[in-house]
C-alpha cells in the first residue's frame, strides 16, 4: 500500500507539471491529466506488473530455489528419502502485520463510511427533488435530456449518470433573461455531453478510499475547476454572448443556492471571479500541437506499457528459466519393479544419485523442492508408474558432501527430467486446503532452549516416526511438518525463540498425503491411534487446523514416458 501510494503521488506531480505546461491550451485537455491523476489511485502499478507476468511463455523451466534451512535425516529408504533435503521457511503475511493494524483498519473504515454516507445522503436529497419535479413548461432546442423544474431554490444543474436530467428552479425565467437562460442551458448541456456526472462519482470513491491523503482533495479541487472552464469555453465557442454569459452566472449565484452534491454539475463551480474574467476577456485557448500531442500520448502509453513490460521481463526471468545448466555424466534409467513395495532415493558421495521405484511425481518434488499438493498437472501415471534411476556426474563437477551439496544434485535432476522425461512446467500461485500451527487449549508444552548452549547441534532430527528438536524455532517445525503431511502448515502459534521438544507418532496411522487436486482436508479427528496430530497436541501442546491459503504450485504442462536404457 505505501509503495502504491508514492507511486500516485509521484505520478500526480508528474500530471501537474504536464497542466502547467498546458496551462494556454484547453481545459478539457488538462481536466483529462487531473482525471488520469485520480484514477491512478485507484490502479496499482503492481496490478498492471502482474498482468504482464501473465504475458509469458513456457519452455523447460527451471524453478529457483530458494534461501533454506536444513533438517538432519536418519537413514530409511522404506518410508521416504535417505537424504538431507532442503526446507522452504513460508513468509507469512501475518509475519508483517503490526500490532497496531487493526486498529488503522478502524479508522480508515470510519472515514470511509462517513465520507460515503455523507455523498449518498447529498445524492438521496437531489433524487427527491428530481422526482418531485415536473416538466420545464419552456420549450427549447435544448432536446439531448430533459428539462424538470422544482420549486427548491436551488441552483441549474445535471442529476444523473444513465439518464441525466437538467433541474431548473421554476422561477428562473424571471431571474434570468432568454440569452442568459439560453447559455446556461448550454453550459449544462456540454456537462452531459461530457459525463462529467460519471467521472465525478469516480473521484467521490478515490476520495471515500484514500481520504487520508491531502493529495486527493486537491486533485478533487482542480477537477471541478478544469471542468468549469471547459464548459466555458465550450459555450463562448458554440456561438453565445460572453457578457450575458457572464451575467447569467452571477444571476444565478445571487438568487440561487449551489447544489450540495458533487455529482452533480451545476453552474457556478470553481473560482467564480477568474471564471468571469476569463469570459469576459474572450481569451482564446490554443490546441494542442502535434509536438504535445505526440508528447502526451507517449507519456500515456508509457505509463501503461512500462508496467506491463516489467511483468512481461519478470515473468520471462521468474516462470520460464532457461533449463539448468548442470547435467549427469551418465544416467540409466529404467521402469520399476512393480512387485517391490519399498521406495528408495539416495544421494551417495560425489553426487552419485540413485532411486528405487520412485514415482515421478516424487522425482518432480524432489527436483523443485515441492510437497505432493504442490504439483498440479500431468498424466494419470505421474504416481503410479515408478522408476529405477542411476546418475553420476562428470569428473569436472564438484558435489559437496551432505546437504550442501543436494542443491547441485537437485539442478542435474532438473536437467534429466527434461532431457529424458521432456518435462515442461511453470509456477503459478493457488488457493488450497492448508494447516495452521496453533496453539492447544492446554497451553504449549515445550522446554525453552537455554542460551548458553549455543555449541550444541541446532535443528531437526527426524527418524521414523520420531522428530527431536534441538533448540529450534517453531517455523523450522511448521516446515518439517509440511513435508510429513503432504501439506502447507503455517506458523500461527505466535511463540518466538527457541525450543527443545520430542514429537513421536504412529508412521503407519493413516494421515492425509498431498494431494495435487486441492481437495479438502481430511479432519485430524479421522486419524485413529496415535497419529501426528494427537502427538503434537499431547507432546507439545500445540494443535494444526485446517485452513485456506495461497500455495505455491508447478503445473506440468507437458510430460513423457522415458525410453529404456
Amino acid at each position: 500500500m505505501f509503495a502504491h501510494l508514492v507511486q500516485s503521488t509521484l505520478f500526480a506531480g508528474a500530471a501537474w507539471l504536464l497542466v502547467l505546461s498546458m496551462r494556454r491550451n484547453r481545459a478539457r485537455a488538462r481536466y483529462a491529466i487531473w482525471l488520469t491523476a485520480s484514477l491512478k489511485f485507484l490502479v496499482p502499478f503492481a496490478l498492471l506488473v502482474s498482468a504482464g507476468a501473465h504475458l509469458r511463455w513456457r519452455v523447460a523451466p527451471a524453478i529457483p530455489t530458494r534461501a533454506k534451512t536444513f533438517v538432519r535425516h536418519q537413514a530409511d529408504t522404506t518410508a521416504g528419502t535417505a537424504i538431507a533435503p532442503y526446507l522452504r521457511i513460508p513468509a507469512t503475511r501475518n509475519e508483517l502485520i503490526t500490532p497496531l493494524a487493526p486498529y488503522l483498519f478502524a479508522v480508515w473504515f470510519s472515514g470511509c463510511a462517513f465520507i460515503l454516507t455523507r455523498r449518498s445522503i447529498e445524492w438521496r436529497r437531489i433524487a427527491t427533488l428530481a422526482n418531485k419535479a415536473t416538466p420545464f413548461p419552456r420549450r427549447q432546442r435544448w432536446t439531448a435530456f430533459s428539462i424538470m423544474a422544482c420549486n427548491e431554490s436551488l441552483e441549474p444543474g445535471v442529476f444523473g449518470i444513465v439518464n441525466p436530467v437538467l433541474l431548473l428552479p421554476a422561477n428562473i425565467e424571471d431571474r434570468l433573461t432568454p440569452a442568459q437562460l439560453n447559455a446556461v442551458i448550454a453550459h449544462e448541456l456540454f456537462h452531459v455531453e461530457r459525463r462529467d456526472n460519471l467521472t465525478a462519482s469516480l473521484h467521490v470513491l478515490v476520495e471515500a478510499i484514500f481520504w487520508f491523503h491531502p493529495l486527493v482533495w486537491w486533485i478533487g479541487a482542480r477537477l471541478v475547476e478544469e471542468r468549469e472552464r471547459a464548459c466555458d469555453e465550450a459555450v463562448i465557442e458554440s456561438g453565445n454572448e460572453a457578457y450575458a454569459y457572464a451575467e447569467g452566472i452571477l444571476n444565478v449565484c445571487k438568487y440561487y443556492v449551489q447544489s450540495p452534491s458533487l455529482c452533480v454539475a451545476g453552474v457556478t463551480g470553481s473560482n467564480l471571479r477568474n471564471r468571469i474574467e476569463q469570459i469576459m476577456s474572450r481569451h482564446k485557448t490554443q490546441n494542442l500541437r502535434t509536438g504535445k500531442k505526440l508528447s502526451v500520448a507517449f507519456a500515456a502509453i508509457a505509463v501503461v506499457v512500462t508496467p506491463l513490460f516489467i511483468g512481461v521481463i519478470n515473468g520471462k526471468r521468474l516462470l520460464a528459466q532457461p533449463a539448468p545448466i548442470l547435467n549427469f555424466d551418465v544416467a540409466s534409467v529404467k521402469p520399476g519393479d512393480p512387485n517391490i513395495k519399498e521406495s528408495s532415493m539416495l544421494i551417495q558421495p560425489g553426487g552419485h544419485f540413485t532411486t528405487t521405484n520412485a514415482s515421478l511425481q516424487r522425482l518432480i518434488g524432489f527436483a523443485y523442492d515441492v510437497r505432493n499438493n504442490q504439483i498440479a498437472g500431468g498424466p494419470v501415471w505421474l504416481k503410479s508408474a515408478t522408476f529405477d534411476i542411476e546418475a553420476k556426474p562428470g569428473p569436472g563437477v564438484d558435489v559437496p558432501a551432505g546437504p550442501r551439496g543436494a542443491p547441485k544434485v537437485r539442478s542435474m535432476v532438473q536437467s534429466l527430467l527434461a532431457d529424458r522425461f521432456k518435462l515442461t512446467l511453470h509456477r503459478e500461485s493457488r488457493e488450497q486446503q492448508i494447516y495452521e500451527l496453533v496453539v492447544d487449549k492446554s497451553g504449549p508444552k515445550l522446554k525453552i532452549a537455554a542460551d548458553s548452549e549455543t555449541r550444541r547441534p541446532q535443528g531437526l532430527q527426524l527418524g521414523r516416526g520420531e522428530l527431536t528438536g534441538m533448540a529450534a524455532p517453531l517455523s523450522l517445525l511448521a516446515i518439517q511438518l509440511s513435508q510429513q503431511l503432504g501439506y502447507s502448515v503455517i506458523d500461527k502459534t505466535g511463540l518466538s525463540g527457541n525450543y527443545d521438544f520430542k514429537l513421536a507418532w504412529t508412521p503407519d496411522a493413516p494421515a492425509p498425503g498431498g494431494r495435487a487436486d486441492g481437495s479438502s482436508l481430511p479432519s485430524p479427528s479421522d486419524s485413529s491411534g496415535p497419529s501426528i496430530f494427537t502427538a503434537i497436541r499431547e507432546d507439545l501442546g500445540l494443535r494444526l487446523q485446517a485452513a485456506k491459503g495461497p500455495v505455491e504450485v508447478i503445473v506440468i504442462d507437458h510430460v513423457e514416458k522415458p525410453k529404456e536404457n
